[in-house]
């Protein structure tokens, strides 16, 4: 525990005086409406007694009178001032010296009616009600009362040694339990204030750290948001999509609010050049590859008006294992894989070159796969050089270039991953329908294969048509 909220187990008191102080403001702040309570009921029930005086102790009736009347008014005197501002700064001398003027009070109708001893005992008792109170105090008020009780049994009273002796021991066994029922109240309360102020600085601790959190957060999807549109306008534009001279439509959700995955075309008259990537990762890390694949195309087909697929694969492994790291001890391991089609229309041909992603073609009611070339871009592990495969072009068939998303996504009555084999079968179902159509069996599809299961990775779908 905090040096800070030490206790003193002997006077019950906080070693720290301003903690301790402390304690008393936020004691008394609390005792406003029940110290008014108690001042009343105890008033009414003292005036209640002034008729039981009347008829049982007529001799001694106005002795008991006045006194039961000053003692009242003392009551009813701070009842009062306790709704005087600044009351508060002398609500501790004033209750004290209120039950030392009650004590003696009582002890005056001890004198002039011996019945009275027991009150005396109330009063003790009276002392554990008050909190803030230390317990070198209480056993002070506790002698002091206990002398005057003594002083009082042999002095002004008429009683039988026996009768003495055992007041005497009533009122020390009475002082006794004030006392230690009062260090045991005294000890909770004080430990429960220390535990509260102790959580209200953890909760303030708390809260800042939450603050901060929050703030952060905010920060980050304020970067991410601002990182999307950067993406997206590195993307082509619908625009741009809709004026080439091919059918192309594209299916694009990211796993997380950017991704890794990405598309790209580019017209230069007589070659329309078409890609679809898959970076390593997703997110912020995948977004980032996606920029260097991006600008490694506009590079190599936008600046140098490269077509060949395989060419394009070739300078974009350069380019990227080139910009990772300058030396193999730090060089990112991360890489790309890309599908890379040319359509010379003019020709009539269809280029594919592949790093790690396949074509699919759907013609006459069958599916047509070009296999994967096994060396994604920016590794340098395989040296094997890229492959373009020339493909007659057929206006009757749909071209489908796609991320391993599409195919390792999760769902079903069953939660298994979706193969490539569903997918297959699932585009031959769409060869009679348009592109934008098809596009939306597709979301249609994974909505309902998908269910309540998250994505699994980022995914992007294009499909490209000869126009005849």
């Amino acid at each position: 525990m905090n040096n800070k909220f030490k206790l003193n187990k002997q006077t019950l008191t906080f070693f720290d005086k301003n903690l301790e102080q402390e304690f008393r403001e936020y004691t008394i702040s609390k005792l406003d409406y029940s110290s008014r309570l108690a001042l009343v009921v105890g008033g009414i029930i003292y005036l209640a007694f002034i008729p039981i005086d009347a008829f049982e102790n007529g001799v001694n009736f106005n002795a008991l009178f006045y006194n039961r009347i000053i003692l009242v008014s003392l009551v009813f005197f701070v009842l009062w001032i306790s709704f005087i501002k600044g009351f508060k700064k002398y609500y501790f001398l004033i209750t004290i010296g209120l039950f030392f003027v009650v004590g003696l009070g009582v002890l005056h109708a001890i004198v002039e009616d011996p019945e009275y001893l027991s009150a005396l005992s109330l009063i003790i008792m009276f002392f554990t009600l008050i909190p803030f109170l230390t317990f070198s105090m209480v056993l002070i008020i506790n002698l002091i009362f206990f002398v005057l009780y003594i002083i009082c049994l042999f002095f002004f009273l008429d009683l039988e040694t026996s009768i003495i002796i055992k007041q005497i021991g009533m009122h020390f066994s009475v002082a006794f339990i004030s006392v230690t029922v009062f260090y045991i109240k005294q000890n909770l309360e004080r430990l429960n204030y220390v535990k509260g102020k102790r959580n209200k600085a953890i909760n303030v601790v708390v809260n800042n750290q939450l603050k901060e959190l929050e703030l952060t957060h905010k920060n980050i999807i304020d970067s991410i948001t601002y990182a999307k549109r950067i993406q997206d306008a590195l993307l082509p534009s619908d625009l741009k999509i809709k004026v080439l001279p091919i059918d192309l439509e594209i299916y694009y959700k990211p796993k997380d609010t950017i991704g890794g995955d990405f598309y790209w075309v580019e017209d230069l008259g007589e070659n329309v050049v078409v890609v679809i990537g898959d970076c390593t990762g997703h997110g912020v890390p995948g977004a980032l590859m996606t920029s260097l694949g991006i600008n490694g195309l506009i590079n190599s087909v936008t600046e140098q008006r490269m077509v060949d697929p395989s060419q394009i694969l070739t300078y974009l492994d350069d380019y990227v294992y080139n910009l990772l790291s300058e030396t193999d001890e730090n060089r990112v391991k991360d890489g790309m894989e890309i599908g890379v089609v040319t359509i010379n229309k003019s020709k009539g041909t269809l280029s594919f070159a592949s790093a790690g992603r396949p074509l699919i073609y759907v013609d006459n009611n069958e599916v047509h796969r070009v296999k994967a070339f096994k060396r994604d871009i920016g590794s340098k592990l395989i040296k094997t050089p890229y492959h373009t495969e020339i493909l007659p072009v057929s206006n009757t068939a749909t071209y489908y270039l796609f991320s391993d998303g599409m195919t390792d996504q999760f769902g079903g009555k069953r939660n298994k991953r979706l193969g490539s084999k569903a997918f297959n079968n699932f585009l031959l179902n769409l060869e009679e329908l348009p592109l934008d159509k098809q596009k939306e069996e597709l979301e249609k599809y994974y909505k309902e294969y998908m269910g309540s299961t998250k994505q699994t990775d980022d995914m992007i779908w294009g499909a490209l048509k000869i126009k005849k």
